[in-house]
């Protein structure tokens, strides 16, 4: 989207010459490529590039907290959930928001419970 605005004021000419444009272009992706590349080399940069991903249901139980924070309302999250083919969070083992910004989830079976707990009731 950045390179495409970028792109557009060069050519409707939003500056002097076509080659302010295109030096933008060109920072704008040797930026991309240099963050890309020093956090494939090294874990403190990707730390600070790369958010971790967070658990927006664990078992079948929402994590309000965590959705709250990122503010994700129970109506988005359901709609994913269905685009999933997921009707209940009974069903659901796992959901997570991704580093970039895509949800992916894990689906059980709705008798799965981890060592043995109980399911808890989704308020």
């Amino acid at each position: 989207m950045i390179i495409a605005d970028a792109a557009q004021n060069a050519m409707a000419g939003g500056y002097t010459t076509f080659s302010e444009g295109a030096v933008l272009v060109l920072t704008i992706v040797a930026w991309n490529w240099l963050l890309d590349w020093l956090s494939y080399r090294f874990r403190l940069v990707r730390r600070f590039a790369q958010p971790p991903r967070l658990t927006l249901v664990a078992r079948g139980v929402l994590q309000r907290r965590n959705m709250r924070r990122e503010f994700i309302t129970i109506e988005e999250l359901r709609e994913k959930l269905r685009e999933h083919g997921i009707e209940r969070l009974s069903e659901v083992q796992a959901a997570y928001l991704e580093g970039d910004g895509q949800i992916s989830v894990i689906r059980g079976t709705e008798g799965d419970t981890d060592e043995g707990e109980p399911r808890r009731a989704v308020r």
